[in-house]
């Protein structure tokens, strides 16, 4: 990929990949906190590159304010030569050091002028629900921006003795106590027994639950984040009598952290294991120093949601989680949407705004 500069008197744009990953950590740090979370890293989004999918990174920068957006480009069926822009696996999307409307305006007009001379096609972003990101973009984005879900986060500044009588459910407590008495232990490292153990439960899991392709991941995906976000995650274990019977990756930002992925015999779940991870990951956050622990959503938008009912067992408190959805070329996305509703008469998906990558 080739990387042109553009400069006027009112800012510049880079569009950067994997190659320069210096420059793009470069252009992070200079965001606060709570910004330069794990999502936005040029590892994580390296978790995804493929043979059609490679990592990139947009910065636009006027003066001391600077607005970066990470993504996945990714080439399309059908037509060589176009591509479509969606966020990596779990949330992203644009951060700026300033919420100017002005300014975001123009970042955002920079990329998608950027974007359409590249042959993008389309864009999906999937905004981080902790940091509100999508409301900055709101006034200037040319696409549809939607509420999809609410997610659950813990603070970390709750007094402990509140958070168990107040916030943690009744039902919690209990099964908390509960995985206690029947002398389960919690385990953080990153260890191979732990490793080889997650490994084991996440891809049973995945099949006990039916799950979409899009939840399986490889050994390589595994071996990359042990390699490229070594010092961004943990594993946590809920261990019996000598057997891992639970295993959560969480991953690590400066502010925040994330229930990323979980792998759980089924055959224990009446033992409360998962509900005694939980509350020891937020014991053990809060201990390190972070301000709140992401635990995410449910499995669907639905508020009953049984995930996202066990979820809020541990917090009071939701963020929504917001997507983002525009087309940038109608010609070419008609012709792609056509030639793929030729091969697939039967599905309906008209609801998908990346239809034709439906298999």
């Amino acid at each position: 990929m080739d990387h042109p500069m553009h400069q006027s008197l009112t800012g510049r744009s880079l569009w950067l990949d994997y190659s320069q990953r210096q420059a793009w950590e470069g252009w992070l740090a200079k965001l606060p906190p709570e910004k330069r979370d794990v999502y936005f890293l040029p590892e994580y989004a390296r978790l995804y590159v493929s043979s059609d999918a490679e990592a990139a990174c947009y910065v636009y920068s006027s003066g001391e304010r600077v607005f970066l957006y990470p993504f996945l480009l990714r080439g399309v069926p059908f037509i060589p030569g176009v591509f479509d822009i969606a966020t990596p696996y779990g949330y992203g999307g644009p951060i700026a050091n300033t919420d100017d409307p002005d300014f975001i305006a123009e970042a955002c007009r920079r990329f998608r002028d950027e974007a359409s001379q590249r042959g993008v096609v389309a864009e999906l972003i999937k905004f981080h629900p902790l940091l509100g990101n999508h409301l900055p973009l709101q006034p200037s984005y040319p696409g549809r921006i939607q509420r999809e879900r609410s997610t659950v986060y813990a603070e970390m500044a709750v007094e402990e003795p509140r958070r168990w009588q107040e916030i943690y459910s009744h039902a919690n407590r209990k099964n908390i106590n509960k995985a206690k008495r029947g002398g389960i232990e919690v385990r953080f490292g990153q260890d191979e027994e732990a490793w080889r153990a997650f490994r084991t439960l996440y891809a049973d899991t995945m099949a006990d639950n039916k799950a979409d392709p899009f939840y399986l991941f490889s050994a390589d995906y595994f071996d990359r984040v042990r390699r490229d976000l070594a010092n961004h995650y943990v594993l946590v274990s809920c261990v019996l009598e000598g057997r891992t019977i639970s295993v959560l990756l969480a991953l690590l930002g400066l502010v925040h952290a994330h229930c990323h992925l979980i792998g759980t015999d089924r055959a224990l779940l009446n033992t409360g294991a998962n509900n005694l991870l939980h509350h020891e990951l937020i014991l053990w956050c809060k201990a390190r120093g972070y301000e709140k622990l992401h635990i995410g959503g449910g499995r669907s938008g639905a508020d009953d949601d049984p995930l996202l009912r066990f979820k809020r067992n541990f917090s009071d408190k939701t963020s929504s989680f917001f997507v983002a959805e525009h087309v940038l070329d109608e010609e070419v996305y008609a012709d792609l949407c056509a030639r793929w509703k030729l091969q697939h008469p039967s599905t309906e998906a008209s609801h998908h705004l990346l239809r034709y990558r439906l298999t």
